[in-house]
């Protein structure tokens, strides 16, 4: 809980864009199939206490960092250098959750309550990641696999 609340607080700081958020976290190659005016339309949808900005930060944190279930990225990869190697390759994409998604997260998640991110790792494995947010803010960020 400790390293989110310290996320939350980093990411309180002002970006120009949501490239610039990737490209801080060395993730200049990343897709995001979404823009900042996507994610102010679910700020204004649902409430939430995290902002879509601070939302994608720590997504990106979380998908760097966390091993807190079996199927993850960085369990997948082994390291955190192979990891950083594999979502800076051309191909690898995250998506905002919306209402339009085709493909739901595993645990039944929803955008009411999480901010939840897709993300495909094209070099790493054939698996979807589910990233969940809490939007209030008071459950601890993870990230699973599913393939």
């Amino acid at each position: 809980m400790r390293a989110f609340a310290l996320c939350v607080l980093i990411a309180a700081q002002s970006y120009a864009g949501l490239g610039d958020i990737a490209k801080n976290a060395g993730l200049e190659h990343m897709t995001l199939l979404f823009s900042a005016s996507d994610l102010r339309a679910q700020e204004q949808k649902y409430e939430s206490r995290v902002s879509g900005e601070d939302a994608l930060f720590v997504a990106l944190v979380v998908i760097l960092n966390y091993q807190t279930h079996a199927k993850n990225p960085l369990s997948i990869a082994g390291s955190f250098d192979a990891l950083s190697r594999a979502l800076n390759q051309n191909g690898t994409t995250l998506e905002l959750v919306t209402q339009q998604t085709e493909i739901r997260p595993q645990y039944g998640e929803n955008i009411k309550t999480n901010w939840i991110f897709c993300l495909y790792v094209r070099h790493l494995s054939d698996h979807v990641y589910w990233v969940v947010i809490d939007r209030a803010g008071r459950r601890p960020p993870y990230v699973y696999g599913f393939n």
